[in-house]
């Protein structure tokens, strides 16, 4: 008999059972809230080191990329490549006027 039980509380069922039954009774709405409390502030402190994680990756990404790019444009520009623009010849003539 022992060795049955065991094997139901030990199922899906039997924990959704046992939930109920802690529910039910009195001193189960106090354990079951404080036990809910203490998984919800662990979410919420996965939650913000998840952010600064995130926070800290992408800014260490913009730093590289900024990087790269500067590397690459001097690399470039040394090896003329990518000079500096030239100016235009042409002049932009503005319109006669009548007086």
């Amino acid at each position: 008999m022992l060795k049955e039980l065991a094997e139901v509380l030990g199922s899906k069922w039997g924990l959704i059972g046992l939930g109920a039954l802690l529910l039910v009774s009195g001193g189960g709405k106090k354990a079951v809230r404080k036990a809910a409390k203490g998984v919800i502030k662990a979410g919420l402190a996965v939650s913000d080191s998840t952010r600064e994680y995130v926070a800290e990756l992408k800014e260490q990404t913009s730093d590289l990329i900024a990087e790269a790019k500067a590397e690459k444009n001097e690399s470039q520009t040394h090896a003329g490549i990518n000079p500096e623009p030239k100016k235009s010849k042409k002049k932009d003539k503005e319109p006669k006027t009548v007086d």
